[in-house]
């Protein structure tokens, strides 16, 4: 399974008709932070990080990470990953991580818990985020022409 196989399958999921859904955001503030698939909640001012998880090398190699996933504007926390890989990983998902299995039907198994150093998103700063996902489609859309 491919990162962008797992993002179709999230935000059939997601309900993308309803939610905005912004994959692969950058957000730079404190340092780099990249979000494999945010979730945008306008009315709470905050993100919902999902991390994608392909193998279970790449799970492994993400603990690596200094940041550890912990951004102050994300409320909430998930690794979504193949059954094949939650199965070799389960034991070291964070309890603060839930978890989404990539299954065709794509379903939690693991609830997360809040960020209890989440701070607000401006609301400006939100509208700016879906406005990057704009730029990045019509940049994308201009190449590929």
């Amino acid at each position: 399974m491919t990162e962008k196989e797992a993002i179709i399958i999230l935000a059939k999921r997601l309900n993308y008709i309803s939610k905005i859904l912004i994959p692969n955001l950058t957000v730079y503030e404190n340092g780099v932070h990249e979000i494999d698939l945010a979730i945008v909640n306008i009315a709470g001012r905050f993100l919902t990080e999902i991390e994608i998880k392909c193998s279970v090398a790449d799970f492994r190699n993400d603990a690596k990470k200094k940041y550890a996933h912990q951004h102050k504007h994300c409320k909430y926390f998930y690794y979504a990953m193949p059954i094949e890989v939650y199965e070799n990983v389960k034991a070291e998902v964070p309890e603060r991580a839930g978890v989404f299995l990539l299954t065709p039907r794509c379903y939690i198994v693991k609830k997360p818990c809040r960020n209890k150093d989440f701070q607000q998103v401006e609301e400006s700063k939100l509208w700016d985020y879906c406005r990057l996902l704009g730029i990045r489609f019509w940049k994308q859309l201009r190449q590929e022409s």
